[in-house]
């Protein structure tokens, strides 16, 4: 008997539980659950290879799983198939266009396909601003525009799900902010749950309310945006000497790392800053750069990409 869905993720368009997937003797996803409530922005961020458009591809019934559970709309896949994914808008790539056709060509046959009325594409062209190239051939537009007719596609229909796999690869800056707008509009009116994935930090930082980084193929840390600026933020110090500049501040219980020569203090709060700077002078220590960062998605998720090469290390031996 199939279990039923956890208490977690009873209530949620998408529900992973201990998903891995692997492509022959490669594993790309690992142990993954992931729970993402109706009408919310969710972002998987994480660097080239983590697992991000394995785990899209598994949503969407393009990767069979090595084992764990995935759930649509309460439905368990694979046997919600086809079903559920008539529900849901995705762009992957730009392997979904059709070259030889013009951008109004593509859009006119999914209308076709999927029983739309042609003239939503037709607004959808103008909200994403690619109007104007709708009769040139897909194969002849620019790599920003064919990532915006790939998400016009997507957004055909208003499907309650989106998945966008790196969607703003090409965009400029201003058709950045515009597709932004797109996305966090359908979002709020039509209660669409949207999947973001993108080694962009910043970009999803700007629209997701819920963010997972993703390492090597686990999901390592997830993260509530609305949280993020009410976290601690980052003092950067580079001092003379640095050994004894971060040894001295972890022996007065701050937070620590170093990077090449730079050390990073986790604040504690508005006083911290001073703090640390008169523990360093009191000890005749040279402080040559002294800066603060606020909390940031990007710091969050370095600090989480550290934490866990720290801990293969130690699992591998090679830390002691």
């Amino acid at each position: 008997m199939d279990p039923t869905p956890s208490e977690k993720g009873a209530n949620a368009v998408v529900d992973v539980n201990r998903l891995s997937c692997a492509y022959g003797r490669y594993v790309a996803v690992r142990d993954l659950s992931l729970h993402i409530k109706r009408g919310t922005i969710y972002g998987l961020v994480g660097v080239n290879g983590a697992g991000k458009s394995t785990t899209l591809r598994a949503l969407l019934g393009l990767v069979r799983p090595a084992s764990g559970s995935i759930r649509l709309f309460g439905e368990k896949l694979p046997g919600a198939l086809p079903r559920v994914l008539s529900r849901a808008g995705a762009m992957l790539d730009n392997s979904a266009l059709y070259g030889h056709l013009t951008a109004r060509e593509n859009a006119a046959l999914i209308c076709t396909l999927r029983g739309l009325d042609r003239r939503i594409a037709s607004e959808l062209f103008e909200e994403l601003d690619i109007a104007r190239y709708a009769n040139r051939q897909a194969q002849h537009l620019s790599e920003g525009n064919r990532q915006r007719l790939g998400v016009a596609l997507a957004l055909l229909g208003k499907p309650e799900l989106l998945i966008l796999d790196e969607p703003w690869n090409g965009f400029d800056p201003v058709r950045l902010r515009s597709f932004r707008g797109t996305i966090t509009k359908r979002v709020r009116e039509d209660g669409t749950t949207a999947i973001i994935s993108s080694h962009q930090i910043c970009e999803l930082g700007q629209m997701a309310d819920r963010v997972g980084i993703m390492d090597r193929g686990h999901l390592i840390r997830e993260i509530d945006n609305s949280d993020q600026a009410g976290g601690p933020g980052i003092i950067v110090i580079r001092a003379s000497p640095p050994e004894q500049a971060a040894n001295l501040l972890r022996g007065k219980g701050w937070e620590v790392e170093t990077d090449r020569g730079e050390i990073r203090v986790t604040s504690r709060g508005s006083e911290s800053a001073n703090n640390v700077l008169r523990v360093l002078v009191e000890a005749n220590i040279q402080v040559t750069f002294f800066s603060t960062e606020a909390p940031s998605l990007e710091s969050a998720f370095f600090k989480a990409v550290r934490a866990e090469d720290i801990v293969n290390e130690k699992h591998s031996g090679r830390v002691h």
